[in-house]
């Protein structure tokens, strides 16, 4: 509905409201709406929409879906998902005196070529030593890696938002050490740019570590050859 003319360069241009849908992939769910003179000017809108909103249940209200408007259909913006999101306070919850948590970033693709991060949040029934939060670690990054490589980015999330994909994960560490819990803090589209940007920041990271080693070499090469001169001279 029509609600306000605003004037652009001596024209009126009517605004109205038009709603926001995800994709048939989540049922066309009415996600929100928003107050545009061109519905078009909705492309690559961003929205952050609580998932106990969508299913209505209320344990999930500590989860939170982002989703990109990619298209225009009919006046109406239609969305894909990009990401999934725990909030802090609900890991908050699981976290107790007396035991570990781990908390990775592991960057892979899914079946469909989209590349992806997954921050994934494990907490242990008891204390245990590093040597075992080390295999943990490494088999989590595997798992993950894999079970990305089996699906669709959409089949994905409708599995982390199903739980399905956590308690597999939680399964393959089982043996390495029993979780107490284990969740996806956040997983999220990785865009090309922000894929150079990353690589470009590890490059100059690890150029930094080669020269402050080859410093740290010369500075040893120097005094040794110090100590020989001294040597030398008594």
């Amino acid at each position: 509905m029509t609600k306000l003319r605003q004037v652009v360069k001596g024209k009126l241009i009517k605004k109205s409201w038009h709603p926001i849908l995800s994709t048939k992939a989540f049922d066309s769910a009415m996600l929100g709406e928003t107050y545009v003179a061109d519905p078009l000017s909705m492309t690559g809108m961003h929205l952050t929409v609580n998932l106990a909103n969508l299913t209505g249940d209320i344990r999930q209200q500590g989860t939170s879906l982002k989703f990109r408007v990619f298209e225009v259909d009919n006046g109406s913006g239609i969305a894909g998902i990009v990401g999934y999101e725990t909030s802090n306070s609900q890991l908050r919850r699981l976290v107790r005196r007396g035991i570990e948590r781990l908390d990775d970033s592991i960057e892979c693709r899914t079946s469909d070529s989209r590349l992806i991060k997954v921050k994934p949040f494990a907490v242990t029934i008891a204390s245990t030593g590093k040597t075992k939060i080390s295999l943990m670690r490494r088999k989590l990054r595997e798992a993950i890696t894999n079970e990305a490589a089996k699906q669709t980015f959409d089949e994905l999330i409708r599995n982390v938002i199903s739980h399905k994909l956590q308690s597999s994960l939680k399964s393959s560490v089982k043996k390495i050490l029993p979780l107490r819990a284990l969740e996806i803090r956040r997983l999220n589209l990785v865009s090309e740019s922000e894929k150079k940007a990353s690589e470009s920041e590890e490059t100059k990271e690890t150029d930094t570590a080669k020269k402050a080693k080859k410093e740290k070499t010369a500075i040893a090469e120097d005094k040794g050859e110090a100590k020989e001169a001294t040597d030398k001279t008594q």
